[in-house]
Parts: structure tokens; C-alpha cells; sequence
């Protein structure tokens, strides 16, 4: 078992120069010890309240780090859970925006392709009218598992809200996005929701916008939203 600072002082394998050069966990000072600093005091020279004292400051400074690892451990989880969607293992809206922006960035100064798809279900009101919103859940949870299986591990996925998603492709012509916006749809209309014995067909409409330079967030979402309404009304 790893032995703390304290323990090592006490077993003589540390000595007191070590130490007082050591740094707290919030400044670059040295540890003071009794009102003044410690100076490369030979072990042989230091009393056992002196001795005592240090061992106590460095069981404080190790309380101390583990508690700010724990404390930053708990701030990563928390800002990955305000990114996640409640209902449907994807990104929310916000997380989802942010990861788009920077995938513009990066298209933007690497000069590589990139792409949107914007989903969107077909006659969904109908279905929470017919079979109620816990129905409704199901669906959005089943369109939302099959975009995630039929995309790469360096694609994103999000749902913006209500019963509309979207995928952000990496290094993606428009024209393969295209590809990909058709193999969404014929995937999810593939697999209906069974409930109570009756199968619910589901269907999504699906728009593609490519990367252009000097895109922002707002001007390919809404390239790729206006494409999904144009896919939208030819079903219908």
C-alpha cells in the first residue's frame, strides 16, 4: 500500500528539505510549520513536536488533494449529465450545438468536408394521440437507438427536442451524407414499435446541409431543417 507523506516523515525515508518544499494544493508557497518555514533541518536535529507537526501538515495536504481529485472527479460527471438528453441515450440540444460548433471550427481551419442530418418523425402527434406519451417515450427511444447503431463512433448524435434529431458527420461530402440521411430512414421505418400486440409503424424525414466556409451553427441547421420540411412535404 502506498505510504502517505506523513508516514513516510515518520519511517525517516523523507527528509524535513523535501518537504518544506512542497506546495499546498491551491498556491505555489511553502508549507508553514509553527509560525516559520522550515530550512533543511536534519532529521537528527528535528523534535518530536517539530516532527509531529510536519506529520500533521502533510496528512492535511493529502486529505486535501484527494478531496480536490473527488471534487473534480464529481464536476466532470455533472457537465457530462447537463449534456445528456433525459429520455434517450444521446446529446440534448445544448451539448449537441456545442459539439457542432466545434466540428465547424475544425472543418473550417483543416479545410475537411463535414455534413448535418436533420430527422425528423413522421406523424408523431398521431401516436401520442392514439397510444399515450409512454408510447410516444418508446418510440423516441427506439429512432434514437437506431441513429446512434448506424453511425461511427466520431459521428454525433443529439435530439434537439420534442421528436427531432440530428447527426453531425465528420468528414462527410453532402452527397454521402445524403447516403446516410436515406439508410436513417429505410432503417427506422424497418423496425415498428410492437405495443400490446399491435405494431406502430414509425417513419422519419430527413434533411442534409454540407459544411460551408464561414458556417456558423445557425446557417447549416437551418439549411439542414429546410431540406428535411422539403423531404417532408414530398411524402407527404
Amino acid at each position: 500500500m502506498k505510504k502517505t507523506a506523513a508516514e513516510r516523515i515518520q519511517a525517516g525515508e523523507q527528509s524535513v528539505s523535501v518537504v518544506d518544499r512542497m506546495s499546498d494544493p491551491v498556491g505555489r508557497r511553502p508549507l508553514p510549520v509553527a509560525g516559520g518555514l522550515i530550512e533543511d533541518v536534519p532529521q537528527s536535529e528535528l523534535t518530536p513536536a517539530v516532527r509531529s507537526t510536519v506529520m500533521q501538515l502533510m496528512d492535511e495536504l493529502d486529505r486535501m488533494s484527494s478531496e480536490l481529485m473527488e471534487a473534480k472527479q464529481r464536476v466532470s460527471e455533472l457537465e457530462d449529465m447537463a449534456d445528456e438528453d433525459p429520455l434517450v441515450p444521446v446529446l440534448n440540444r445544448r451539448g449537441f450545438l456545442r459539439e457542432l460548433e466545434r466540428t465547424l471550427a475544425y472543418s473550417e481551419r483543416y479545410q475537411t468536408p463535414g455534413s448535418v442530418i436533420f430527422c425528423d418523425l413522421d406523424r408523431f402527434k398521431r401516436i401520442n394521440d392514439d397510444y399515450g406519451h409512454r408510447v410516444g417515450d418508446d418510440v423516441l427511444r427506439l429512432v434514437a437507438d437506431t441513429l446512434v447503431q448506424n453511425v461511427r463512433r466520431s459521428d454525433i448524435v443529439g435530439r434537439l427536442g420534442g421528436d427531432e434529431f440530428a447527426v453531425v458527420l465528420q468528414r462527410a461530402t453532402a452527397e454521402q451524407a445524403q447516403t446516410k440521411a436515406d439508410e436513417f430512414m429505410e432503417r427506422v421505418g424497418e423496425q415498428p414499435l410492437v405495443h400490446e400486440g399491435t405494431q406502430i409503424p414509425i417513419s422519419i424525414s430527413a434533411g442534409v446541409a454540407g459544411f460551408v466556409r464561414g458556417d456558423t451553427v445557425v446557417d447549416v441547421m437551418e439549411r439542414a431543417d429546410r431540406a428535411m420540411y422539403r423531404r417532408k412535404n414530398k411524402v407527404r
